[in-house]
């Protein structure tokens, strides 16, 4: 008669339920695997169908999207087209900027837990766009959309990611201000489709007239804190492609009064000098305004790490804005 081992029987007894557990685990991650394929491809899908919405554009948006691109092929980048997730999120910032009465590209208002409108990425991703982006804003006075893309390039850093030569996508959001606030507009850029162009961007660009000065205090941050008077000269910028992630230093960067044969006197700004520059711009700030009627030339030479760059050409300065 064979020995009694109770443990034995109890071994088998545990064995189809460990191996009951072993199965239904597999079929849980099976189905999960497939829920989450699901849910992936949903999401692929909405992103898909809000890229591929038409874009609505006011005339004025209209005018001030074309407007931006004819400034953008003179100094040497592609035009951008709008996208409407991004339009989606510069409309949404454009109103909020006119509800508040004030440029905040961290929302102080409406503050919460589950605010997603209260950073550019917040903004961005509430939209459906999950890139890389950047945003500029601003107002100006007077209600015309070329003269308030103006503005943002006289300020140079809004300037310098609205001419990045890599951008290949826009969204757009311009709107008037109360009558309260006085005759103001409020324009919007979000920024994006960033890719690598070799392309060297030049502003102002060869043959354009721009105004004879500029005024720092308008920009925030001040890009020229020790301006006399209150006012520089028209600034002058060099870039390349952010995207490409090289950093643009200045071998030679000099400006002339071609009238008079005579150097303008100005101080280089670039990443190291400037904390606020990005990496891949250097600006030229002329240390008086600039003469009206005159036309001045302008030298650039420098590298992107080891690549040589050298530009050279001219624009003339007139009064007015």
């Amino acid at each position: 008669m064979l020995p009694s081992f109770p443990g034995l029987f109890k071994t088998a007894r545990i064995q189809p339920l460990g191996l009951w557990c072993v199965a239904f685990l597999k079929k849980v991650c099976k189905y999960t695997c497939y829920v989450a394929l699901f849910l992936y491809a949903s999401f692929l899908g909405l992103i898909y169908y809000f890229e591929h919405q038409p874009v609505l554009m006011s005339k004025d948006e209209t005018l001030a999207l074309t407007h931006l691109n004819q400034l953008r092929i003179s100094a040497g980048a592609n035009a951008v087209v709008a996208l409407p997730t991004l339009m989606h999120a510069a409309k949404i910032q454009a109103e909020y900027t006119v509800e508040v009465g004030e440029l905040q590209h961290v929302r102080k208002k409406h503050k919460g837990l589950f605010n997603l409108l209260e950073t550019l990425g917040g903004r961005l991703n509430s939209s459906f766009y999950f890139s890389h982006g950047t945003e500029s804003m601003g107002q100006s006075e007077g209600r015309n959309p070329d003269l308030s893309v103006n503005y943002l390039l006289k300020a140079p850093y809004h300037r310098i990611p609205l001419l990045d030569p890599g951008i290949t996508q826009i969204g757009l959001g311009l709107l008037p201000y109360t009558e309260q606030n006085g005759n103001w507009l409020a324009l919007v850029f979000e920024i994006g489709g960033y890719t690598e162009s070799p392309s060297v961007v030049v502003w102002p660009a060869s043959g354009t007239e721009v105004p004879c000065a500029f005024q720092p205090s308008d920009e925030l941050p001040n890009p020229a804190p020790e301006a006399k008077d209150g006012l520089v000269g028209y600034i002058v910028t060099v870039e390349i492609a952010s995207a490409l992630n090289k950093e643009l230093s200045t071998q030679h960067f000099s400006m002339v009064d071609n009238a008079t044969q005579t150097e303008i006197k100005g101080r280089i700004a670039s990443s190291s000098s400037d904390t606020h520059m990005p990496s891949n711009a250097v600006a030229f700030i002329p240390e008086k305004p600039l003469l009206s009627g005159h036309t001045y030339g302008v030298s650039f030479k420098g590298y992107a790490e080891d690549s040589p760059i050298s530009k050279s050409w001219t624009f003339s300065a007139r009064d007015g804005r």
